[in-house]
């Protein structure tokens, strides 16, 4: 599809822009276009500039947003735009650098485009400094000198690149089948370089595996999984295990937050769910939610299959090196939920989320029809929370104290995410819940708390599951707001906090399962090639 009308140095593998670049991209339209597009294109761009101050009708360029700023290290993106006229076939994309002179331009009987990865090299080169005004006009294929329509945005690059790989899951939905469909959930490990779609590391896992976590250095990996103990189904195991390019998982790198209760064979005791396990960043200890009981309603909305949050907890650590666990004093209070705990990246401070508990909703009755749509349960089962910090001191915690941003706003404030380089604290807020909610919004405080601000890259339905790159200059989050299938973007954060607009991760999308749970690793993409689960990895005793 690519022909250059100029001697250009890109298709060496250069980034320089030596000429004009015109590239066809036509598929089905009149054949003289297709063989005599040069002059199609210079016939469009003269009969715009003659009518450059006219009225056109609305083209609307849907993606990129305008004032994009996309990574250094990112593959081409696609370019989608809609168009007001019901006559326009045929559509010139131009792209104008403010540094040079040459352009590229694009002539496309599709409402669509993807740029060839030597093409979108030169343009991020030229833009990495000043921005690229990207016009697009559309006419007819009957009379290309007549101008129906125009839209126009403009893009940069940033010299920040991601510069690690992203570990995510992909699950059918709704939430009800992916339940019942566990070895068709998998998880891929990618570069957002890459033109192909991320390799699958894990799949075909026929037991329940949910969230997972990485020690900052990239050594150790942690995931929460169901393991057997006293002869019982367990739903607070966890693995953890140094990061190989080929992990096998073993029993004996399992425990259960159930070790609290001290269980032994022929226990009646019910068990408890474990959830939201991260590692520290040295590796040295994991903390996590302990002795959970969950609010869990499966409805059969795509978009919002479950309402579902925790009403009983505690914050639990294990130490990784003496195989001992404890509750974390000042956050093993029995009268509060507590849960979702990040560290501060020097080790030194946990950030959880904390409610009151509510001991209506600790048996309250649920709807038995799961057509019921999510804001009704919202308004029927309310949660909320608020973020709190508690020194770890090797365990012995201290004083829980609320996180100025994150606390008495009337809303639920949930999955805190530290900044590698601990400046900034990024979580997502709601009216309601903790998980998949359609309000749910990214907002961004201080380390040490203070005034909230709200990210501008959030989109406009359901925006959560984030982390940052170690670099600290990306982050990476979900959002439904192109379909029910959950998609992943990236946003950039600069020095002052300041995020950019969202930038798809194209390939990193399956039109049949939603992407959620990304995070970045702070290793080479290939890292992790396989992790297997042995025979015995859940275990019977």
């Amino acid at each position: 599809m690519l022909f250059v009308l100029t001697i250009c140095s890109c298709l060496n593998k250069k980034t320089d822009l030596s000429g004009d670049i015109y590239i066809e991209n036509i598929n089905v339209l009149d054949a003289s276009l297709k063989d005599g597009f040069k002059e199609a294109t210079a016939l469009m761009v003269k009969a715009y500039q003659d009518n450059i101050q006219d009225d056109f009708s609305l083209l609307k360029i849907n993606y990129p947003l305008d004032n994009s700023l996309f990574p250094a290290d990112i593959r081409s993106p696609e370019f989608l735009w809609e168009d007001s006229s019901e006559k326009a076939n045929i559509w010139l994309i131009m792209i104008k650098f403010q540094n040079n002179a040459n352009g590229i331009y694009i002539l496309t009987d599709s409402r669509q485009w993807i740029p060839e990865q030597n093409v979108w090299e030169i343009i991020k080169n030229e833009t990495f400094k000043n921005k690229a005004v990207i016009t697009i006009i559309s006419a007819s294929s009957s009379d290309i000198s007549k101008l129906f329509s125009r839209g126009n945005i403009s893009i940069s690059t940033s010299l920040d690149p991601v510069d690690a790989p992203i570990f995510f899951r992909e699950v059918p939905i709704p939430f009800g089948k992916a339940f019942g469909e566990l070895d068709d959930i998998s998880w891929r490990l990618g570069d957002v370089s890459s033109y192909k779609l991320p390799p699958v590391v894990l799949e075909g896992v026929t037991t329940c595996i949910n969230c997972h976590s990485f020690s900052y250095d990239g050594k150790f990996m942690g995931m929460e999984t169901d393991v057997k103990i006293a002869g019982k189904l367990d739903k607070a195991g966890y693995v953890f295990k140094p990061i190989d390019e080929k992990m096998n998982l073993r029993r004996d790198d399992m425990f259960s937050w159930n070790y609290l209760l001290n269980l032994r064979q022929g226990d009646e005791r019910p068990l408890y769910f474990g959830a939201s396990g991260v590692v520290s960043p040295d590796g040295n200890y994991i903390v996590s939610g302990a002795k959970d009981i969950f609010f869990h309603h499966v409805i059969s909305d795509p978009f919002y299959s479950q309402l579902v949050f925790p009403v009983q907890g505690i914050l639990a650590v294990y130490s990784t090196r003496t195989k001992e666990m404890a509750s974390l004093p000042g956050a093993d209070d029995e009268n509060y939920i507590q849960t979702n705990p990040v560290w501060s990246p020097d080790g030194k401070y946990i950030v959880f989320a904390r409610a009151k508990i509510q001991k209506e909703l600790l048996n309250a009755e649920k709807p038995k029809e799961n057509t019921i749509k999510i804001d009704i349960l919202n308004n029927k089962y309310k949660m909320q929370y608020d973020l709190y910090r508690i020194p770890f001191n090797e365990g012995r915690g201290g004083v829980a104290k609320p996180l100025l941003g994150a606390v008495d706003n009337g809303m639920s404030n949930y999955f805190p995410k530290y900044s590698p380089d601990g400046k900034w604290i990024i979580f997502t807020q709601s009216k309601n819940g903790i998980v998949t909610q359609p309000d749910s919004q990214l907002y961004i405080i201080p380390a040490q708390g203070g005034k909230e601000r709200r990210l501008k890259s959030n989109t406009s339905r359901m925006n959560s599951w984030h982390s940052w790159s170690p670099n600290s200059h990306w982050l990476v989050f979900s959002s439904k707001i192109n379909s029910a299938y959950t998609q992943l973007f990236l946003t950039h954060i600069d020095e002052k906090g300041d995020d950019s607009q969202p930038i798809l991760l194209l390939n990193f999308s399956d039109s049949q399962k939603a992407a959620n749970l990304p995070e970045f690793v702070n290793i080479k993409s290939e890292g992790i090639k396989k992790i297997i689960l042995h025979d015995d990895f859940i275990g019977n005793n």
